[in-house]
């Protein structure tokens, strides 16, 4: 969809309403794609039971574990 927008002479957001740690974890991975990002909204969850991307100096930064990078929280009880 991105290909298909800059095709078109079209900038690109990546944002969240209401998305947790994992949604915006993956968005942090197409960030470099993006004109606008607006993915911080897991930041507002207190009990968002997954660990992922976090925000150094204003800036979402995934992290070096496969895949997505998130795993649920040992704070929360869940291994």
């Amino acid at each position: 969809m991105i290909h298909t927008a800059r095709a078109h002479g079209l900038k690109v957001k990546l944002g969240c309403h209401d998305d947790g740690v994992v949604m915006n974890t993956a968005l942090s991975h197409l960030a470099p794609l993006a004109d606008y990002l607006d993915i911080s909204s897991h930041l507002n969850f207190k009990n968002d039971p997954f660990d992922g991307a976090t925000l150094v100096h204003g800036r979402l930064i995934p992290n070096d574990r496969p895949g997505l990078g998130v795993q649920y929280s040992v704070q929360y009880g869940v291994h």
